[in-house]
C-alpha cells in the first residue's frame, strides 16, 4: 500500500552545484498551455505510452546514455531517461524510490477546484481590494495539512485516488467533463518530500472556476461531496497564504489566486 504524504520519508536536499548528475542540466517549472495540452495528455495515456505534455525528441544516444536496461520514460521537461537515472533537480540525500510507485517521473494530477467566497447577501467578499477565493481541500486521516484533492492515479483512469475518495461515483463522469473544460495552471517537476535520487513526482495542475453560486455543476458536486474513510475530512477552505497546506500545493494555488486576480 503506497504510503499517504503524512507518512512519507523525508529526504535533505544537497549543493546542487557541488553534487551535479552527470551530463544533466534539466529542471525548473514549465507553465501549461490550456485546456488543449491537457487533452493532449489524456490523448497519450490512452495511447498506452507513459508520457505527460509535448515532449521534444532527444537523440536516442543521449537520451539512454548510462542506462543499460531499463524502461524509457518521458518527463514533463521533455527530457528522456530510464530507471538509473537521477532526479533531474539534483540529489535529495535518498535513493532508490522510497514510497513513490516508480522509478523515474512519478506522474500526478492536481484539481484545483474554486469559487468565489460570498457573503450572506451574496455579494463577493473582497480583502485589500482584491476578491476572495475559496478551494475545495481535503484532510487526509492522522494528518495536520490540508491538501489539494489530487494525486496518482490507477492505469488507464483519470481521476486522481484522492478525489475518488470524497466523490460519489454517479458524478465521476461529470467531473471527468470539468476537468477537460479546465484551465491548466502549470505542469512540471515538483518538489516534494517524497522525492529520491531516482523517483520524483511531477504533476498536472488543473483549475476548475465556479465563478456563479447558481451554477448546477457547482451544486451537483457539493451535493456529491462524501467521505468514505470517517478519519477525512472534505470543506471548503479560504485561499489564503496561512492555511496549512500540503507541500508544494500553495504554490500551486498562488498561480491559480494570480489567475483569478484574487487575493492570496
Amino acid at each position: 500500500m503506497r504510503k499517504e504524504p503524512s507518512e512519507s520519508v523525508e529526504g535533505h536536499r544537497g549543493w546542487d552545484t557541488r553534487v551535479p548528475w552527470s551530463g544533466r542540466g534539466l529542471g525548473g517549472w514549465r507553465e501549461g498551455e490550456g485546456g488543449g495540452a491537457f487533452r493532449n495528455v489524456l490523448e497519450e495515456e490512452r495511447r498506452g505510452r507513459e508520457v505527460v505534455g509535448d515532449a521534444p525528441t532527444l537523440r536516442r544516444q543521449e537520451a539512454t546514455r548510462g542506462c543499460g536496461a531499463g524502461r524509457e520514460l518521458v518527463c514533463h521537461s521533455g527530457t528522456h531517461v530510464c530507471e538509473a537515472s537521477g532526479n533531474p533537480m539534483g540529489r535529495t540525500g535518498l535513493r532508490g524510490r522510497g514510497s513513490l510507485s516508480r522509478f523515474g517521473p512519478n506522474h500526478t494530477l492536481q484539481p484545483v477546484i474554486t469559487r468565489w467566497r460570498r457573503n450572506q447577501d451574496g455579494a463577493i467578499c473582497r480583502r485589500s481590494i482584491r476578491k476572495m477565493l475559496e478551494v475545495l481541500v481535503v484532510r487526509p486521516p492522522l494528518s495536520e495539512s490540508w491538501a489539494l484533492p489530487g494525486g496518482s492515479r490507477e492505469p488507464g483512469e483519470m481521476l486522481p485516488r484522492k478525489l475518488k475518495q470524497v466523490l460519489r461515483r454517479e458524478f465521476w463522469s461529470s467531473f471527468q467533463n470539468l476537468l477537460i473544460q479546465g484551465t491548466e495552471v502549470y505542469k512540471g517537476y515538483v518538489d516534494d518530500p517524497r522525492n529520491t535520487d531516482n523517483a520524483w513526482i511531477e504533476t498536472v495542475a488543473v483549475s476548475i472556476h465556479f465563478p456563479d453560486q447558481s451554477d448546477m455543476d457547482l451544486k451537483r458536486l457539493n451535493s456529491h461531496l462524501h467521505t468514505r474513510d470517517p478519519g477525512m475530512s472534505v470543506q471548503w477552505q479560504v485561499v489564503d497564504k496561512r492555511i496549512p497546506l500540503y507541500a508544494n500545493h500553495k504554490t500551486i494555488l498562488q498561480k491559480v489566486a494570480a489567475l483569478f486576480g484574487a487575493f492570496y
